[in-house]
């Protein structure tokens, strides 16, 4: 981590953010080696695009000054549409700084359970409701569900859990892209998108997102070049 910074002085203790964040580059279970984390606290369901609008502005701000940052997490944002944040959204990407919101996640890839026992994958109740049929069947899964993660309010204790959601998929997601991104630091988000949908690996009529797949193709394709 190389920042943190609240963006109300009302933002309490951040167990959501903080928890989900250790899916990206925790000590133990974090994925991608070389990632620098800038954490920006933000006020839970109560006026977050007001909180949030301060950490991209920041972001923005801190990419001209040199930071380099590159991928933008929001575990939950709904603000498509919204002048101000499309405004800023473009600003970041004319820098190649890419947000993946829930959303932006959505409209490619799901989450999955996988039960610790028995090693077989599952959908979350939520997930099988028909308004969600499309996005089982047309979407590349991402196990997020059915693991151990730090209990952020100790040192030392691991916290296990359970049900896949958007919350733990989308900075899952960030560090595969960040991963890619090592090997091609030029590679868009729709080109990380168009190569994970040519890898992607169906098992039991489920349909994987296959990040050795990914860097595979990265791999040969540096090679080729």
């Amino acid at each position: 981590m190389v920042s943190y910074k609240n963006c109300h002085n009302e933002c309490p203790v951040h167990f959501h953010g903080a928890t989900v964040a250790t899916q990206l580059c925790g000590k133990n279970l974090g994925v991608a080696p070389k990632v620098n984390l800038w954490f920006y606290g933000t006020r839970q369901g109560k006026n977050t695009i007001t909180d949030d609008m301060v950490a991209l502005k920041d972001i923005y701000n801190q990419n001209k000054k040199g930071a380099n940052i590159k991928i933008i997490n929001i575990s939950a944002s709904l603000y498509r549409g919204n002048k101000e944040f499309e405004d800023i959204k473009e600003k970041l990407l004319s820098q190649g700084c890419y947000i993946i919101d829930s959303l932006i996640f959505g409209e490619n890839f799901t989450c999955i359970n996988k039960d610790s026992n028995t090693k077989e994958f599952y959908y979350s109740d939520w997930q099988l409701l028909s308004v969600n049929e499309n996005e089982l069947t047309s979407h590349m899964t991402i196990s997020t569900g059915g693991k151990m993660t730090p209990l952020v309010t100790t040192k030392n204790d691991y916290l296990y859990c359970g049900q896949a959601t958007y919350s733990w998929s989308i900075p899952k997601l960030a560090e595969f892209f960040a991963l890619a991104l090592q090997l091609k630091p030029d590679l868009t988000y729709d080109e990380f998108v168009d190569i994970s949908n040519e890898t992607k690996q169906i098992n039991n009529e489920i349909t994987f997102f296959n990040i050795n797949g990914v860097i595979n193709y990265l791999k040969e394709n540096k090679k080729t070049r």
